[in-house]
């Protein structure tokens, strides 16, 4: 009898250790894949960056925010007077614009000079500095960058 509630005893402690791994495992697949969604989403704000840098250089001027000059447009949306920086595409400064997903979206706006493109991240999984953060229409967090000029 005393055999048989050992080997027991020992079952369910290796379930127990089994159900931890894989509990530790799945939160650490979790934090990677959020990690390399931010990793993305910067990679795509410094290639609107720059060519809204570029754009600038050539004309003189930012693009035009259609949506309002004091508020965020959403990029590649549709607006009254164009789409949120649809000249980048049409005059060649990048082959497409990102299209809005449920894993993100992206932002621009002018403000005194100064364009600015941004993201809403997740701040459990990343440590944005404070250089790099702007809030958004609602007062999310953003990663945003800004032109160099």
């Amino acid at each position: 009898m005393e055999e048989n509630s050992t080997s027991y005893t020992e079952n369910i402690i290796i379930i127990a250790i089994i159900a931890v791994a894989l509990g530790t495992f799945g939160w650490f697949l979790q934090s990677a894949n959020k990690k390399s969604i931010i990793a993305e989403q910067q990679m795509e704000l410094r290639i609107l960056t720059d060519a809204v840098t570029m754009y600038h250089i050539h004309n003189d001027s930012y693009p035009i925010n259609p949506a309002n000059f004091n508020r965020w447009c959403l990029v590649g949306s549709k607006y009254p007077y164009g789409t949120c920086l649809g000249e980048l595409a049409s005059s060649k400064y990048l082959r497409q614009l990102p299209i809005e997903s449920n894993r993100t979206s992206y932002y621009y706006q002018i403000l005194d000079d100064t364009a600015y493109i941004a993201t809403p991240v997740d701040t459990q999984y990343s440590t944005i500095p404070a250089e790099d953060t702007c809030y958004g229409n609602v007062g999310e967090t953003m990663l945003c960058y800004t032109t160099d000029i």
